[in-house]
């Protein structure tokens, strides 16, 4: 295990490789990836005002269909800016 790869519920997941490929999603200007109290992984992301929200879905699950099942997040949130603080 190196120092960017946690541990959630026993697989090992590296943070900048997921938070790379939401940058892939259409319109993604930031993206930050965390594990929450439950040891659930999940996403911040910041998009350009255009963006069609009701695809963003479809979008998502495409640039990130190539990661092991446990390197997805299980929950997103749409945010204006992403937090620069831990």
């Amino acid at each position: 295990m190196t120092l960017d790869t946690w541990k959630v519920k026993g697989y090992f997941v590296n943070p900048l490789e997921v938070e790379g490929e939401l940058y892939k999603v259409e319109g993604c200007l930031e993206a930050k990836v965390f594990v929450n109290a439950k040891e659930t992984l999940c996403a911040m992301m910041v998009f350009n005002k255009g963006i069609n929200m009701e695809s963003l879905q479809e979008k998502t699950i495409k640039a990130l269909q190539h990661l092991d099942r446990w390197s997805i997040p299980k929950q997103y949130y749409v945010v204006k800016e992403i937090p620069k603080n831990e």
